[in-house]
């Protein structure tokens, strides 16, 4: 069934309406993070005269993000025949190989900061044909990192797993200039357009922080969806008497070569499996439609602290908790910083008799002060003695005790988010099954199959903002 442009806005209007509190907060999170600490409310209720930003949430994050670098989650293909070690070391090396591509890396690094940040994040897996030198093609499957992915992915509402396998649908926003638009309109219908087209949809945003966006943005939809479909498998056999297997749809592509082989068709029978359907729209049509390999929607989604209440999903990330304190940080050491600028230094308090005639030496203070000596009156007029020296001090102010305090206290408030004084935990991933563990709410994880029509090979990542040890992802291969 092919979806036209309308049940396409309808589907991503269904899963934008389902979790946008949830992605309301994340995306204030990631503005708290990365742009700035004080929102709208806060710069227009505070009487401070100094508001800064004293990052130490930054820090915090960073130390996660390390964490999490020393301790990835690797991926280790073990044989199920003892004698296949060699085959097993082989897929081990040509699955790293790809792992470790720079966009790869950089799809791994992108979701990973996203998580620790604001609770979610993800990347894109598609293929492509590379080529060298020579000519020869082969196709490979490559990694897209999909940046904001709270605000730009939206998952079928009715998917409960946390890996999102269970969804049938998912829209993702991609951002393009207006130069960038018709690049891309040209590349998929050939056509050279005058005039931009409206956006497909507009993405999450945040609604508290002063933080505006500048310049003409298209977003165009990435709509990917799967449904059940049946198809005719054909067994082909050759004079030798080797068989194969082929989809009925594949074989007009190699028919002729198959023919002067000597292949013949020996018997069919009709399986059912999932198809999954890439559109390619902006808001006034759609631009390409084309059915992609494998059975599983391409995008692999990660989590940091995840749950369901009350029927609807939640996620955060280490902003959530360690906002307030770092909030109440900028209040305090701003205020601070109001006493050591705006207040009255401690100040000599003489009798106008003492200095009269002599005020200039008294008028500069601090720095500007640079007379050898003063002067004053020793006699007053009536020729009685004056007191040598300010007869009393005008006291500076004094910082409230509570907020040195109460510093200390926030700073602390901020570091006990990123290091909760718990036991790292040990997770391995069921041989094969690769589905995530049931151990608490602390932990995440993520894994996505090969998008190839062969059958999946489980590739699992960690999404913990928590050390870990011996993380270990174990897939069987034959």
């Amino acid at each position: 069934m092919t979806l036209d442009l309308q049940e396409l806005k309808k589907m991503h209007e269904k899963a934008y309406l389902a979790g946008q509190v949830t992605r309301e907060r994340a995306a204030d999170d990631m503005c708290f993070y990365f742009i700035t600490q004080w929102n709208e409310q806060l710069l227009s209720d505070s009487q401070l005269a100094y508001r800064g930003e004293f990052n130490i949430l930054k820090k915090a994050g960073r130390q996660i993000l390390a964490d999490l670098s020393e301790n990835e989650v690797t991926v280790d293909f073990e044989p199920v025949d003892e004698t296949r070690d060699d085959a097993a070391d082989l897929i081990d090396g040509l699955y790293r190989t790809d792992d470790n591509a720079n966009t790869s890396i950089n799809s791994y690094e992108v979701a990973k900061q996203e998580t620790v940040v604001c609770g979610v994040g993800a990347w894109l897996l598609y293929t492509r044909y590379e080529s060298n030198r020579s000519g020869n093609k082969k196709q490979v499957i490559d990694r897209m990192p999909l940046h904001e992915a709270n605000n730009c992915v939206y998952w079928d509402p009715g998917a409960k797993l946390l890996d999102k396998s269970d969804a049938d649908y998912v829209s993702v926003l991609v951002p393009y200039s207006e130069d960038g638009y018709k690049k891309l309109v040209k590349e998929l219908t050939g056509e050279d357009v005058d005039n931009v087209a409206e956006s497909f949809k507009q993405p999450e945003h945040s609604y508290s922080f002063p933080w505006y966006a500048t310049g003409k943005t298209v977003y165009v939809v990435k709509f990917f969806h799967r449904e059940r479909v049946t198809v005719k498998i054909l067994t082909m056999m050759d004079p030798f008497g080797q068989t194969m297997e082929l989809a009925e749809s594949e074989l007009a592509e190699v028919m002729d070569d198959l023919l002067d082989e000597g292949y013949t068709i020996e018997g069919d029978r009709e399986v059912e499996r999932w198809q999954v359907t890439e559109y390619i729209a902006s808001g006034a049509e759609i631009l390409d439609t084309r059915v992609i390999a494998g059975e599983h929607l391409p995008v692999v989604p990660c989590y940091g602290e995840h749950a369901y209440v009350e029927g609807e999903e939640h996620y955060e990330g280490v902003t959530r908790l360690a906002k307030d304190p770092q909030m109440l940080r900028n209040f305090q050491m701003s205020f601070l910083a109001d006493i050591v600028s705006q207040s009255p230094r401690e100040k000599p308090i003489f009798l106008q008799e003492q200095i009269a005639g002599f005020e200039d030496y008294y008028s500069m203070s601090g720095a500007e002060n640079n007379f050898a000596y003063v002067l004053q009156n020793r006699k007053a007029l009536d020729g009685s003695d004056l007191p040598i020296g300010p007869i009393a001090t005008l006291p500076a102010p004094q910082v409230p005790p509570a907020l040195a305090v109460s510093i200390d206290l926030s700073r602390q408030a901020v570091e006990d988010v990123a290091n909760p004084g718990i036991p790292p935990p040990t997770l391995i991933f069921p041989a094969r099954l690769c589905s995530p563990c049931n151990a608490d709410l602390i932990c995440s994880q993520w894994f996505t199959r090969s998008i190839s029509s062969t059958p999946s090979v489980g590739m699992a990542r960690s999404t913990h903002p928590w050390p870990l040890r011996s993380t270990m992802c174990r897939a069987k291969s034959k």
